[in-house]
């Protein structure tokens, strides 16, 4: 089984897709960053990802500099869509992802099906944003739009297959 899934993941590699901005909630977003030749996954790297990206969400949905903190991740949770996700990761490890990173414990990513490798994606559960790059093809279950990476679902503290509140 490990087997026919590391050669779904290698198929998937080959596949180019591309995205552009979205709309979600009136607001266009944009969907890809210039990518990173390697994702930098420490974890003060993915903080100031994080940051940077509540902050362009801020701007992106008009909410000035007079709005509390707790507004506008109010505002920014409400134009989230809350989208079905996995977790992935041991059995894995070691092995290169579609974007071409070592997959290690500490990896803190995220796999989608077409977003460009180096996309940025904001999550939000149980109280905490976390903003990862893509950097693998999945998941590849009917249903479900993202594949976290194991340490990217323990900084969420989303512990299982479930809803996560997302936005790119």
């Amino acid at each position: 089984m490990a087997l026919g899934i590391f050669l779904v993941l290698v198929a998937s590699a080959t596949s180019e897709g591309s995205a552009v901005g979205e709309t979600t909630g009136g607001v266009t977003l944009p969907s890809a960053k210039a990518p990173r030749a390697q994702p930098d996954s420490s974890s003060a790297a993915v903080d100031e990802m994080t940051h940077d990206a509540l902050r362009e969400l801020r701007s992106e949905l008009g909410l000035d500099a007079d709005v509390t903190a707790a507004s506008a991740e109010r505002a920014i949770v409400r134009r989230m869509r809350l989208e079905r996700a996995t977790w992935y990761g041991p059995g894995f490890y070691g092995n290169r992802t579609a974007c071409g990173l070592k997959l290690r414990r500490s990896t803190l990513g995220v796999a989608h099906k077409r977003l460009p490798c180096g996309t940025r994606v904001t999550f939000f559960h149980s109280g905490s944003f976390q903003t990862v790059p893509v950097i693998d093809r999945g998941p590849f279950t009917a249903g479900t739009s993202w594949d976290l990476t194991a340490a990217a679902s323990r900084a969420l503290d989303f512990r299982r297959s479930g809803r996560l509140r997302v936005i790119h």
